[in-house]
């Protein structure tokens, strides 16, 4: 099984010390070398009798071909009888091959049912069990140190295992599409442009300037920044306007808050809160935290929380813990689309950037935010019956509810810190009820590798 080339004869080459053209007359050059060696082993091969000389077509990954001596030799093609076999392991590659001819061709070969008969080979058959990471392999990969926000909670919570790829090993590619762009330089003009007065041309060309020199835009996405731009001044005047029905005068803006959890390693979770309003009132600072969506999918849904989805609303009343700030009581937790899309032409634009989210059922506090509360023209679905009930429309909580929402944000922030800690990634990706597709698998860049 050796009459392959490289292998029978020996071939060299001029690489000797001294090269074949400074070789005095008394050493070999490489051509007479390879001369005698040809020589002595065709002398070798024929002086025994009743010999069968054989060489393979190929090896488990590559493909061989014959010795040149082999043309000096009469050959015969032998029929192999696939019934008679003398590697077990080559049999079983041969089955692998047969069966990948069925599956992926349906072309069923004469060798496979013979094969499948004498051996059993776990074809297609593999365990993508996550094997658990040990501490200290896993402290080395993060460096001693973990940092986390609540979209890293919530992609731990959706799938431990999505998890460890993205943020542990770290071989997610991300690549800043222009959606983020586009939000990005929305974020900027109106952090600056909702306390006062701006050029929003000047200001979007100088964010672009200092934030994405080296970036090509597409006449496209140029005239989308420049359409864009009349979607900015529109969102800043209508939260001016909405301002006029608040009495929470203080405002902090792009405020980014770092919460240190240290345990084992050093532990940071971090967040940014768009807009903080507050103001002080007999002892009490009343707080409205508000977030902003450039998107249209604003989910304030608090329903999957035991799952550790939606956590983004508890979050923010978590963070409020580290504002310099003293008995705090909530007037409400929002989200606020900044650039809607209007599907209806009788529909009103200031109604798309009304706030949604949770309100405070004491009067005399949301008040303090929203003096229209009654029909609100500020806070979406927040209105009173003529008896002075919340409709049931009304997304409104106690000061309680609030307070258990902040703690219940806190228990699973060191549930999921534990988890990691522990190295558990399990492939588990949750599944809501009556979830037909799992949709933390829909769209995730993984499910091949899982």
């Amino acid at each position: 099984m050796n009459f392959n080339l490289n292998s029978i004869h020996k071939v060299y080459k001029d690489e000797d010390f001294i090269a074949d053209s400074s070789k005095p007359d008394y050493l070999d050059n490489t051509i007479e070398k390879n001369k005698l060696e040809k020589e002595l082993t065709i002398n070798s091969i024929n002086s025994i009798k009743n010999l069968v000389i054989t060489y393979k077509d190929r090896t488990k990954t590559n493909e061989c071909y014959p010795s040149n001596l082999i043309e000096i030799y009469p050959k015969d093609k032998v029929n192999i009888d696939i019934y008679k076999s003398y590697s077990k392991l080559n049999d079983e590659l041969k089955l692998g091959s047969s069966l990948d001819n069925l599956v992926k061709y349906g072309y069923k070969d004469e060798n496979l049912n013979a094969l499948k008969y004498n051996y059993d080979i776990p074809y297609m058959d593999y365990d993508n069990k996550y094997n658990k990471v040990s501490k200290d392999n896993l402290y080395k990969i993060l460096d001693n140190k973990l940092s986390l926000s609540y979209s890293k909670i919530e992609e731990y919570n959706e799938c431990p295992f999505k998890y460890y790829l993205s943020k542990v090993l770290n071989i997610d590619i991300y690549e800043e599409n222009f959606s983020a762009v586009m939000g990005t330089i929305f974020h900027h003009i109106l952090e600056i442009g909702i306390t006062k007065d701006i050029d929003i041309d000047k200001e979007v060309n100088d964010f672009i300037k200092d934030n994405y020199a080296d970036k090509e835009f597409s006449n496209m996405e140029k005239f989308f920044i420049e359409n864009s731009k009349e979607n900015m001044r529109f969102a800043i005047d209508t939260i001016k306007s909405q301002m006029k029905y608040c009495k929470l005068n203080n405002v902090l803006t792009e405020k980014k808050v770092y919460i240190s959890k240290d345990k084992d390693i050093k532990i940071t979770f971090s967040g940014i809160r768009d807009k903080v309003l507050y103001e002080e009132f007999d002892n009490n600072v009343v707080v409205a935290l508000i977030d902003y969506k450039t998107g249209n999918n604003v989910d304030i849904d608090l329903g999957y929380m035991e799952y550790g989805l939606g956590l983004q609303l508890p979050i923010y009343l978590y963070l409020s813990d580290n504002m310099d700030l003293k008995n705090i009581r909530f007037a409400g937790i929002y989200l606020q689309k900044v650039m809607p899309n209007i599907e209806k032409k009788e529909e009103a634009k200031e109604d798309k950037l009304k706030l949604e989210g949770y309100s405070n059922s004491d009067k005399d506090i949301i008040e303090k935010l929203d003096s229209s509360y009654e029909n609100s023209n500020v806070i979406k679905s927040l209105k009173t019956k003529a008896d002075g009930a919340f409709t049931a429309h009304a997304k409104v909580l106690d000061d309680n509810k609030f307070n258990k929402l902040k703690d219940y944000a806190k228990e699973h922030i060191d549930k999921v810190i534990d988890n990691i800690l522990e190295s558990k990634f399990d492939i588990s990706p949750i599944q809501k009820e009556n979830d037909k597709e799992i949709t933390a698998c829909k769209y995730c860049n993984y499910k091949d590798i899982c």
